[in-house]
């Protein structure tokens, strides 16, 4: 018997995550399980366009641009296992946990995979 059917893993930027997302590969092919990488954009990041030019881009606008180049950076983060998997890709916005508990919830994931944080020197004090 299978122990996962539906997999999240949760991209971390700023820290190394290639040996987590590995991880979460092998587990999904292993136990046969669909594998989703969820990568969430902060609103501070588009509230940020509210001091924006009116000549400049529009706060959905930026959204869009963020959404994009972050869906970007992934898919080259997923690319050497995607020809074995088909991993998707979700990007929102928003607060990371309340994105990440929000997703479990709707689409009943039975697994989810985070890398460890890497808080420098002196926040570990």
């Amino acid at each position: 018997m299978k122990r996962f059917k539906n997999i999240l893993y949760v991209n971390e930027t700023g820290v190394n995550q290639m040996s987590a997302l590995a991880r979460a590969v092998s587990l999904a092919k292993s136990n046969q399980a669909d594998l989703t990488v969820i990568d969430v954009v902060p609103d501070q990041v588009i509230a940020a366009a509210v001091g924006l030019p009116p000549e400049g881009l529009s706060a959905e606008e930026l959204k869009a641009e963020v959404t994009t180049d972050r869906r970007r950076a992934i898919a080259a983060l997923i690319a050497p296992f995607t020809q074995d998997l088909d991993i998707q890709i979700q990007v929102v916005t928003g607060k990371r946990f309340l994105a990440v508990i929000r997703m479990v919830l709707s689409r009943s994931f039975d697994l989810v995979v985070k890398p460890a944080e890497d808080p420098d020197w002196m926040d570990r004090l």
